[in-house]
């Protein structure tokens, strides 16, 4: 069961080559980030065994993560070696891009899904939702009052969500509504990341 859901989830996005083991803090400068004024080595060290203890101590009723900052920083890399982990200890997980999801919901709200292919059931009922790269989705009724129910119901069935976006907090609240943003924001660690995009190494 364990192989399927890696497979499954390896199908959508880079899991094998994401895991704690992998991750490389000396590949962020030694120096302190101007924006927020904190050591971005020391900072992305504080994010990574946060991540690391949060897989470790994982209960389907965890807090959420607002992973939140430029590209290329790491956020998908944490995410999934989070996923990595408690797809071992038997936890269901489920991850997309958020133009991909919304992609599928559209889909299947107009009956162009089939069946078998159905996702809803298992984005608002999985153990462990991670949704990345919000804020890169065209932008719609539609998509906005399906990510509110997202939110809301995985918030009211006390189900964790992982969101990683390269917005900062005041292009979230310019871009989404005041209901969207507090039900993050109050459901989640807030989780800066900083440095130079490790992409390029």
């Amino acid at each position: 069961i364990r192989d399927v859901a890696r497979e499954e989830l390896g199908a959508n996005s880079p899991l094998k080559r994401c895991t704690f083991g992998s991750f490389r803090l000396d590949r962020y400068p030694d120096v302190v980030d101007d924006e927020v004024g904190v050591n971005q080595r020391a900072h992305m060290k504080d994010n990574f065994e946060y991540c690391k203890e949060y897989a470790e101590n994982f209960t389907s009723d965890s807090r959420g993560i607002f992973m939140y900052g430029k590209t290329g920083l790491g956020k998908t890399h944490l995410s999934l070696a989070i996923a990595n982990v408690l797809i071992d200890k038997g936890y269901d997980i489920y991850y997309g891009s958020i133009q991909s999801i919304m992609d599928k919901l559209e889909a299947e709200h107009f009956g162009r899904l089939p069946r078998e292919d159905s996702i809803k059931e298992d984005i608002l009922t999985c153990d462990l939702l991670i949704i990345d790269d919000l804020g890169t989705e065209f932008s719609t009724q539609y998509t906005n009052a399906e990510l509110y129910n997202i939110i809301n119901s995985r918030m009211l069935a006390s189900l964790p969500t992982i969101i990683s976006t390269n917005l900062d907090i005041d292009d979230i609240g310019e871009r989404y509504s005041e209901r969207i943003v507090s039900r993050i924001m109050g459901n989640s660690e807030a989780m800066y990341f900083c440095g130079k995009d490790i992409r390029q190494f």
